[in-house]
């Protein structure tokens, strides 16, 4: 979902869906969101649509009119990810 303030969080849009097409069955999940100068606004996130719960792809999708309405998302990814797969729940240190 995609809500944005004009009136510098005075009041919020009312919330409507990056992706509709994406299925309910879907989980997503690590969403990122950028605007440039221009009012474009990008999101990316991690998305379980077309595989079982522990695959993922990431997808993006971009608005031209400041997050009023987004263009159909895209499919970044060719190989799928695990989100349980090894070293994916570990933490690791490194110096």
């Amino acid at each position: 979902m995609f809500t944005y303030s004009s009136d510098q969080g005075q009041t919020w849009s009312t919330p409507s869906p990056i992706d509709p097409a994406a299925p309910v069955s879907a989980i997503q999940f690590e969403p990122a969101i950028a605007v440039n100068k221009d009012g474009v606004v990008a999101a990316i996130w991690s998305d379980s649509r077309g595989g079982p719960d522990d695959e993922y792809n990431v997808y993006f999708a971009t608005s031209e009119d400041g997050g009023k309405t987004f263009l159909p998302s895209v499919k970044l990814t060719d190989e799928v990810s695990h989100r349980t797969g090894t070293g994916n729940l570990s933490l690791s240190l490194e110096a």
